[in-house]
C-alpha cells in the first residue's frame, strides 16, 4: 500500500494535524475551530462575501464577524456537526483526498490511545507521558506498549479560566486573541513566589502585545500567574492535583518494578508543554516529593534516581508524529485496520472488538520497529576496506541503532578529505541545529581553493612528516602480539603535577597542558615499545591552521585547516633527558608552523603525493577542543562521544572528560607487553 492512501489525523482540542504514513512532519496543521456569519453581519454586506461555514484559519481574519465554535472541548468531541465540517476541510481541502466509511469512504481505519503514539514517537514502548493540550492535562503510563487507564491522571483546565486578568474577553472570537498571547508571552516560573515578588517589586517582566484592533496592552504577571495553574489549580478554584504530583502519584501507584522505568521515560506532549520553563519545574517538583515521600529527606538517595523527562523540540506534534510511524509500518498488514466490511457487518461493535485484539497484540507488533537490529548489529561502512582510493569511500556513513530502553547511539563514519575535526564538529552541531528548528550558528564556507598548492611550488622546508624512519628496534615483530587498547584519565591536579615537573629544572619558562601531556605520553610509549637507543622517534600533530593562513582562513571554513607538525629525535635523547627536553621539542615543532610553513606543505603535497610515514612514530590527536559533547538533536546533550576505534596503531587520542572537561582521557592501542609497561609508568 501506498503511504499517500494511509492518511494520519490527531484531532486536537486546538488543531487539528493530518497527513500521510510515515511523513516526519503532518501535511498541514490548522485550527480546529468553525465559524458561521452573525446575522447582523450579513445583513450589512454588500461586496464581501462570507461563506455560511468557514473553517480553520480563515476564521482568523474574519473572526469579529463570525460566531466561533470549538468542536473539540477538553480532548473530547461536543459537536459532531462541526466535526463532521473540520474533516471535510482537512480531507478535501488541506489533503486533497476524497477517501470514515460512511460518509468518507475510508477502506479502513485504527484508533489508538494518544499517550502510546507519543512514545511510538519517541521510539520507546514505555514511559510515563505528559499530555497537555488546550483545555485537559493527562498523564499516562504505558509499559511495554500497554497504557493503565485505571491509574491515569487527568485535570481539567478550561481555556477561558486559565486566568481571567490575562484578557477582558467579551466576545467567543476573543479566544484566538488569549491564546496567542500566552503562546507568544506566558512562562512556567521555576520558583512562583521569587518571580511573583520580582513582578511586584520591578516591571522587567512586562511585555507589550498589540490588540488585533490595534490597542496596546502590557502584560507583566501574568505571563507566568496564567500557566501556572497547570502546577496549582486552586488559583482558579480547581480542585486536584498539578502537573508534578499527577506524575509523582501516577508513577508510585505502578507496580514498583516499572517505576524507575517510567522515573528515566518522562515524555511531555501537546502545545501546554511549549511553555519555557516547563521541564525544569516539573523536575525540581518532582525530586521534592520523591525526597519527601520515598527517601524521608535523604538527599544522598537522589543519586540513584535517573529522572529523565524528555521535551522533544516537535513534542506539540508528537501524537501526530507517532501515529505516522505506526501506520507507515503497519500500512501493508490488513489485519491491523478495522476494515469497511468489519464496520458495514458488525457496525460499531466491531471498534470494540478490534480494539481488544490489538490491545493483546500492540506491544509485540510494534517491537519489530524498535528491535529491527536484531539478530546482527551492522558495522557502519564496513565496506569501506575494501576500498582501492578514495573516489569509492563514501563522503558520509551514518548509523542509528536504538536501544529498548529508549536510548540511542548515532554512529557516524566521516571522510576526512571533506574536513578536519573542527570541520566535522561543526557539521554534527550544526546539523542538531536543524533538526531542532534552529538556524546555522555557524554558515559553512566551501571554498577551498584558497588553500590550493601554488602555481610554482616553493618546498622551503624539510617536511620530516613524511620521512621514512629505519625500524632498527624491530617493533615489527613487537606488534605481531596482541594490541590491548586502554584509556587513561588525567585529572587536573594530575596535569598541573606534569606542567611542574615540565619546569622544575629551569630550562622552560612555561608550558601549557597539551605540551605537557604530548611529551609525557611520547616518552612513555618510547619506554613501553623498548626501542633502542640509537633509534630514531618521531612524534607528529596536528596543528590549527585556520588562525595562522596569512590572511586568516574565513570562519566556517569547510575542509582540512590542519597541518602536520613533526620533533625528531633519538630514543635514547628523548629517556635520558628530563621531560622539560621532550617539552621543548613539542613547542619547537608548534612555533614551525607559520603560514610559510603551511604553504609549502601543500606544496610539498602537491608535488610528491606522499604519506606521512609512521614507523617508530607516535601521531596524536586531539579532541579535547571539540565540543561533540555538546551536541543535541532534540534529546539534550549525549551521554557520552568519542570515536569507535582508533584508526592506526600509532595514534593516541587526547579526548576532554568531566563534567567541566578539565580532566583529558589518553587513548591509545599497544602490544600486550608494552602495554603493561606503559601502564606502569601511568601512575604518576
Amino acid at each position: 500500500m501506498d503511504n499517500r492512501n494511509v492518511v494520519v489525523c490527531d484531532n486536537g482540542t486546538v488543531y487539528v494535524k493530518c497527513g500521510f504514513a510515515g511523513e516526519n512532519f503532518p501535511t498541514c496543521v490548522f485550527p480546529c475551530v468553525v465559524g458561521r456569519p452573525m446575522l447582523w453581519y450579513e445583513e450589512s454586506l454588500t461586496e464581501q462575501h462570507i461563506k455560511d461555514i468557514v473553517v480553520g484559519e480563515a476564521c482568523a481574519d474574519l473572526r469579529h464577524q463570525l460566531d466561533i465554535s470549538y468542536p473539540v472541548n477538553n480532548g473530547i468531541v461536543e459537536n459532531w456537526d462541526d466535526m463532521g465540517h473540520v474533516w471535510d476541510h482537512a480531507f478535501f481541502n488541506e489533503l486533497k483526498v476524497q477517501t470514515m466509511f460512511e460518509k468518507y469512504n475510508f477502506a479502513g481505519i485504527f484508533i489508538q490511545i494518544q499517550a502510546v503514539l507519543t512514545l511510538y514517537a519517541q521510539g520507546l514502548l514505555t514511559g510515563l507521558v505528559i499530555d497537555s493540550g488546550d483545555g485537559v492535562t493527562d498523564v499516562v503510563p504505558v509499559v511495554d506498549g500497554y497504557s493503565f487507564p485505571h491509574l491515569a491522571k487527568q485535570i481539567m483546565l478550561l481555556a477561558g479560566t486559565l486566568h481571567p486578568t490575562l484578557y477582558a474577553m467579551n466576545r467567543n472570537a476573543d479566544f484566538e486573541t488569549v491564546r496567542e498571547i500566552k503562546e507568544k508571552l506566558c512562562y512556567i516560573s521555576y520558583d512562583y513566589k521569587r518571580e511573583y515578588q520580582l513582578g511586584l517589586e520591578t516591571t522587567i517582566l512586562v511585555k507589550n502585545y498589540t490588540l488585533p484592533d490595534g490597542r496596546v496592552i502590557k502584560v507583566g504577571t501574568e505571563r507566568f500567574q496564567a500557566p501556572e495553574a497547570l502546577f496549582t489549580p486552586e488559583l482558579i478554584d480547581l480542585e486536584g492535583d498539578g502537573m508534578a504530583d499527577m506524575v509523582f502519584r501516577c508513577i508510585q501507584e505502578m507496580d514498583i518494578n516499572n517505576r524507575m522505568m517510567l522515573y528515566q521515560h518522562i515524555v511531555l506532549s501537546g502545545g501546554s508543554t511549549m511553555y519555557p520553563g516547563l521541564p525544569s519545574r516539573l523536575e525540581k517538583e518532582i525530586l521534592d516529593w520523591y525526597l519527601e515521600v520515598v527517601l524521608k529527606g535523604n538527599k544522598d538517595g537522589l543519586k540513584k534516581l535517573r529522572l529523565h523527562i524528555g521535551d522533544p523540540p516537535r513534542r506539540k506534534h508528537m501524537v501526530y508524529l507517532g501515529g505516522a510511524v505506526l501506520a507507515g509500518i503497519m500500512k501493508d498488514a490488513p489485519g491491523f485496520w478495522i476494515s469497511r466490511e468489519d464496520y458495514m457487518e458488525e457496525g460499531i461493535a466491531c471498534l470494540s472488538k478490534k480494539s481488544f485484539a490489538m490491545e493483546n497484540c500492540n506491544g509485540s507488533a510494534f517491537e519489530l520497529m524498535v528491535m529491527q537490529g536484531e539478530p546482527t548489529l551492522v558495522v557502519p561502512a564496513e565496506e569501506t576496506e575494501k576500498a582501492r582510493n578514495i573516489l569509492e569511500m563514501p563522503p558520509l556513513v551514518a548509523q542509528v541503532t536504538r536501544f529498548k530502553c529508549g536510548g540511542f547511539v548515532l554512529g557516524l563514519g566521516m571522510n576526512h578529505c571533506m574536513f578536519d575535526g573542527l570541520g566535522a564538529m561543526e557539521f554534527v552541531n550544526s546539523w542538531g541545529e536543524t533538526a531542532r528548528g534552529l538556524p546555522i550558528t555557524v554558515k559553512p564556507f566551501l571554498d577551498r581553493s584558497i588553500l590550493k598548492a601554488r602555481s610554482l611550488p616553493k618546498i622551503g622546508y624539510p617536511h620530516h612528516e613524511f620521512a621514512e624512519i629505519e625500524d632498527m628496534s624491530n617493533t615489527k615483530e613487537l606488534y605481531k602480539e596482541e594490541m590491548q587498547y586502554r584509556s587513561f584519565c588525567f585529572k587536573p591536579e594530575m596535569l598541573q603535577n606534569l606542567k611542574k615537573k615540565a619546569l622544575e629544572d629551569g630550562v622552560l619558562e612555561k608550558c601549557s597542558v597539551f605540551e605537557a601531556l604530548s611529551a609525557f605520553v611520547w616518552s612513555a610509549r618510547t619506554e613501553a615499545l623498548r626501542l633502542q637507543p640509537e633509534q630514531q622517534t618521531k612524534l607528529l600533530f596536528a596543528v590549527d591552521g585556520r588562525a595562522k593562513f596569512d590572511p586568516p582562513l574565513p570562519s566556517g571554513y569547510f575542509g582540512n585547516g590542519v597541518v602536520l607538525t613533526n620533533s625528531l629525535c633519538q630514543a635514547g635523547e628523548l629517556l635520558g633527558k628530563p621531560l622539560s627536553f621532550a617539552v621543548g621539542l613539542v613547542q619547537g615543532a608548534i612555533r614551525m608552523v607559520t603560514d610559510d610553513y603551511m604553504r609549502s606543505a601543500v606544496d610539498y603535497f602537491e608535488v610528491t603525493r606522499a604519506r606521512p610515514s609512521l614507523a617508530c612514530t607516535l601521531l596524536i590527536t586531539t579532541w579535547s577542543r571539540l565540543s561533540f559533547h555538546t551536541t543535541d538533536f532534540g534529546w539534550g546533550e549525549p551521554v557520552l562521544s568519542g570515536p569507535v576505534a582508533l584508526p592506526e596503531k600509532e595514534v593516541t587520542l587526547f579526548l576532554s572528560h568531566g563534567k567541566e572537561r578539565k580532566s583529558i582521557n589518553v587513548l591509545l592501542g599497544l602490544p600486550a607487553s608494552a602495554m603493561t609497561i606503559f601502564q606502569e609508568l601511568m601512575q604518576i
